[in-house]
């Protein structure tokens, strides 16, 4: 059976892990976590990473690093994993959903940009919402399917309206800007390194920002409140710290990362040129030059996705639903949003193909042939 997207496990990983466990590093004290740290941060040239057990994690401290507090608001689009809207109210804060570009599915800029100026009013430096007086504190765009935004924009909304930003790039590890690598922006960003996600460190994730200050905050808070001396509690924290077994995986992972990144260019190019769209499939978006490649690749069934879906499944072809909206669904349906139709109107048709970094030729012909084959 072909999935959606699994990790690529080679003898590097094993290694890696072997020689942990030798040593005994398997909690989450050790050298071998700021390697990872370190790496990551050369790779992405991030001035400060912070690893910890989750990407849900890395959100969480990220928006309190951020000054996100009790009965904010936060913007968030109305299309993103539980995660990013969870995290927010993990704060004591509200979520303001937005809705998203039909074109691209990326939370819409210019309708915030609209929102913020129609809706809100500034304080003492500070804005706050017309009708309910709540702080808006923060925006948290997402790198849906791992595709980059238009981070100029959003570095210009940051400094018009004087709000936080913290980037959900949960699936961002092969984003761009520019052409250039992730810290070139000077925003603040989370990953994932979930076993679905680019590359994975099992579970994890990684807090990356420009500012020491927001860093020194971070590490106390994930170490569940300690600050230097053991046992001495400055704040209620949190026991988010990741362990020496991830951080090695995540070394090896990232030692392969070019590898990685030249299977991710090989299946978008073969998509992108093979899959015919004249019929009921329409390929949802093509990513602009220098932004990278896809975490997974989406597509848009026009009609019959549930037909499509088990004609693969006959295949040995296996995908799920991507993200449902969030605003109407129970534990979110009385938080404050806006005009939300792009979201609700085209995420069911949504679908995204194999992405897995080890398919091989054979196996995306195979589905390219199925996928052009549906009536």
């Amino acid at each position: 059976m072909i999935y959606t997207s699994e990790p690529n496990i080679s003898k590097t990983e094993k290694l890696f892990i072997n020689k942990s466990l030798k040593r005994g590093l398997i909690s989450s004290f050790g050298k071998d976590i700021v390697r990872f740290e370190n790496k990551f941060s050369k790779l992405y040239k991030f001035r400060y990473s912070l690893a910890l057990n989750s990407g849900t994690s890395a959100l969480h401290i990220a928006l309190l690093s951020n000054g996100v507090k009790k009965d904010d608001l936060v913007i968030v689009p109305n299309f993103s994993f539980a995660a990013t809207i969870n995290s927010v109210i993990y704060c004591g804060a509200q979520p303001w959903f937005h809705d998203t570009c039909k074109k691209n599915f990326l939370i819409d800029i210019e309708q915030v940009n609209k929102s913020l100026k129609e809706n809100t009013f500034l304080r003492k430096g500070e804005r706050f919402h017309n009708r309910t007086k709540q702080r808006v504190s923060c925006i948290i765009p997402v790198t849906s399917f791992g595709n980059s935004i238009n981070f100029s924009e959003i570095i210009k909304l940051k400094r018009n309206f004087n709000i936080e930003v913290v980037i959900d790039g949960a699936a961002a590890h092969f984003a761009k800007f520019k052409g250039e690598a992730l810290g070139k922006t000077n925003l603040d960003f989370i990953f994932s390194f979930n076993g679905n996600k680019g590359f994975s460190t099992g579970s994890g994730g990684m807090y990356c920002t420009t500012s020491q200050k927001k860093t020194n905050t971070a590490k106390i808070l994930i170490n569940v409140g300690q600050q230097a001396k053991k046992y001495n509690y400055k704040v209620v924290g949190f026991n988010y710290r990741m362990n020496n077994i991830q951080a090695n995986l995540g070394l090896a992972q990232l030692s392969r990362y070019k590898f990685f990144l030249s299977q991710k260019k090989k299946i978008y190019d073969f998509y992108k040129k093979n899959i015919k769209t004249d019929g009921l499939i329409k390929n949802f978006f093509h990513l602009s030059v220098g932004s990278g490649y896809f975490w997974v690749y989406p597509i848009i069934v026009k009609k019959n996705k549930k037909k499509f879906l088990s004609f693969l499944k006959k295949k040995k072809i296996y995908l799920t639903n991507f993200w449902k909206t969030l605003s109407k669904q129970k534990p979110y349906k009385n938080y404050l949003y806006e005009n939300l139709e792009n979201s609700e109107k085209f995420s069911d048709q949504l679908v995204c193909l194999p992405s897995s970094t080890f398919l091989t030729e054979q196996q995306l012909k195979k589905i390219v042939k199925c996928i052009n084959n549906f009536k």
